[in-house]
């Protein structure tokens, strides 16, 4: 079994986007070498985090681009993952027939956390 050093380590990390596969390819190692490695040092996953934040930056800008020329996917993703607190919520409704009357459930992504409930699980408004 191949020993790694950190030194050795970070010089592999650089553009790999913290990817272990690309990592393992670098030193010539498992991926799960460096998957222990990474585990038994929390130094060196601070490191790969930051190496992780580069790809996810770089994606950012590639979304900001496509979102600049109007691309109609690249504005509703952004819109219904970051401009959730404004309202623009992914939601869905389904309606069952049961009886004269129709019943209706409308699921959300997430609770209102605004509203509360009392001890017997009934909304008070």
């Amino acid at each position: 079994m191949t020993k790694i050093n950190k030194r050795a380590f970070l010089k592999a990390l650089k553009n790999t986007g913290g990817i272990q596969s690309a990592i393992a390819q670098n030193l010539n190692v498992t991926r799960e070498s460096i998957w222990r490695f990474i585990k038994l040092n929390p130094d060196i996953r601070i490191s790969v985090d930051q190496e992780r934040e580069k790809i996810v930056d770089l994606a950012e800008g590639s979304l900001f681009s496509q979102i600049k020329e109007k691309k109609e996917w690249a504005t509703k993703f952004l819109l219904t993952t970051i401009g959730k607190n404004r309202g623009y919520v992914t939601k869905q409704e389904i309606v069952h027939e049961r009886g004269p009357e129709p019943v209706q459930l409308i699921i959300a992504e997430k609770a209102d956390r605004t509203r509360n409930y009392d001890k017997t699980k009934n909304l008070i408004p």
